[in-house]
């Protein structure tokens, strides 16, 4: 257990400190930022979100340092994206939804808590870089997903790089050597825990590359139910199937686990209501049965071995007892909570601490509306299957978030994933309230011949007289 929660502060410092305020640019990474850069100007609008998810994919954290603020790549092509779309002009016609808007609220009150509690120049200078990877880019993928079609061509783009990385993933476990490490930004050599190895390709951690591929699974399945992308669907499913095998960690295990319970609830869409309220019930019920909290179970949870269950379990523990520390403006630093506890692997906790009560409640309060948005979708496409699908989808990836957010705290290129994903259902709820035309509608709905013989008059309609010929009389 201590070497483990000594590799557990190490990889915090390498992955999460170590390249602070330094430059690291290979020529290879700048190519691709560059020709990224030259797709999102030049290229049309439903192709403008899939270089942001090649640059994710590929391009392991490459920055350049300025005045002490990094420009990361993704960073640089958010910029760039809203050249686009102010040269463009492609802000007209967009409306603000409810998911706007607790979003603006809870990256305000994160920034402003987290200036008021650390009281320094270098808050400020960290909080601005946060509020363009997420508000930022929130708002620009907003701006650029305004029809259908483009949420699926963004998913089919993001389809075709699942493959070659899968592949990259595949040389890596067979390997040892993360291939991405000629960019600089990961280790050469991947980490071996119970003698398995990790794989982590560009991502900053393997939990974090597993878990981002998890939360693209339902995306992909829906691809499922469009015309042409029968095949594409399946070698998407296969190859982030591969990406999670490589990564050897419970965390995206247990996503495709929550994934799958996702997709299973579509036949009992009906009866959610009843489910959401007996899974609450159970809870309660757990919580007076059981002698330590209900919340202990997430310290049984170990699908490949070597998980740190119950590390994230202290942590919790830690911060329901603690509640009067982080309250108003969150707190300095959690490492005095216990051994390991420095590391804090709890999306909802890491907000409470950066900020205090406020921004955790905006937090949760876009987790509540991004599933209102899918349940808008849901209402507003019946009729037709492939956006029903499409809706369904969506509410399984951020289901899926909502529960890993318990089990590791996001930073890098996840958390570009996290607000595109809020920003398709955004816009799929306000695209859904457009209505379409009748002749779609029919289209969508294909006739059905009856093949009893209907009465006359259950229509209501006054049968159409048949014609009547007259009759010629034969001469005598």
């Amino acid at each position: 257990m201590i070497e483990l929660l000594l590799a557990f502060q190490d990889e915090a410092v390498y992955t999460r400190g170590g390249w602070a305020n330094q430059t690291l640019v290979h020529p290879v990474g700048l190519a691709a930022l560059a020709v990224s850069a030259v797709v999102v100007l030049a290229a049309p609008r439903k192709y403008a979100i899939i270089p942001f998810f090649f640059l994710m994919c590929v391009v392991a954290r490459q920055r350049i340092s300025i005045v002490t603020m990094d420009w990361d790549f993704i960073r640089i092509l958010i910029v760039v994206g809203w050249c686009r779309v102010l040269l463009r002009k492609e802000t007209r016609g967009f409306r603000i939804h409810l998911l706007d808007k607790f979003t603006i609220a809870w990256s305000v009150c994160a920034s402003l808590g987290y200036i008021i509690q650390q009281a320094s120049g270098d808050a400020m200078v960290l909080r601005a870089g946060a509020t363009i990877d997420t508000l930022g880019a929130y708002f620009l993928f907003r701006v650029l997903i305004r029809s259908w079609d483009d949420i699926t061509t963004l998913l089919r783009g993001a389809a075709l790089i699942a493959i070659p990385i899968a592949v990259a993933f595949l040389i890596e476990k067979s390997t040892g050597r993360n291939l991405f490490s000629a960019f600089g930004g990961v280790r050469e050599f991947t980490k071996i825990r119970q003698d398995r190895l990790r794989c982590q390709g560009a991502f900053a951690h393997p939990i974090l590359a597993g878990s981002f591929w998890a939360t693209m699974i339902p995306f992909f399945v829906a691809l499922w139910f469009g015309a042409k992308d029968k095949i594409l669907s399946v070698a998407a499913v296969a190859s982030t199937l591969l990406i999670i095998f490589a990564c050897s960690s419970s965390t995206p295990v247990a996503a495709v686990g929550l994934v799958i319970i996702g997709w299973g609830m579509y036949f009992a869409r009906a009866h959610m209501s009843t489910i959401r309220w007996s899974i609450l019930g159970g809870l309660i019920g757990l919580q007076l049965l059981m002698q330590k909290p209900v919340y202990h179970l997430i310290s049984r949870i170990d699908l490949v071995g070597g998980s740190t269950g119950w590390h994230r379990y202290h942590l919790f523990d830690q911060f329901v007892r603690r509640i009067g520390e982080w309250f108003f403006v969150g707190t300095h630093s959690t490492a005095h909570w216990g051994y390991g506890l420095f590391d804090v692997t709890n999306q909802y906790v890491l907000e409470a601490v950066r900020g205090g009560i406020l921004p955790l409640v905006f937090f949760v309060a876009m987790v509540v509306t991004a599933f209102v948005a899918v349940r808008e979708v849901l209402r507003g496409t019946k009729g037709n299957r492939e956006r029903q699908m499409l809706g369904w989808a969506i509410g399984v990836a951020i289901f899926t978030h909502s529960i890993i957010f318990f089990a590791v705290s996001y930073f890098g290129q996840i958390v570009i994933l996290w607000h595109l994903t809020l920003a398709i259902a955004a816009s799929a709820a306000m695209l859904s309230r457009i209505p379409e035309p009748s002749h779609a509608r029919r289209a969508s709905v294909p006739a059905r011949r009856s093949t009893t013989a209907r009465p006359i008059g259950v229509t209501g309609r006054a049968p159409t007289p048949l014609p009547v010929r007259p009759v010629k009389e034969r001469p005598a």
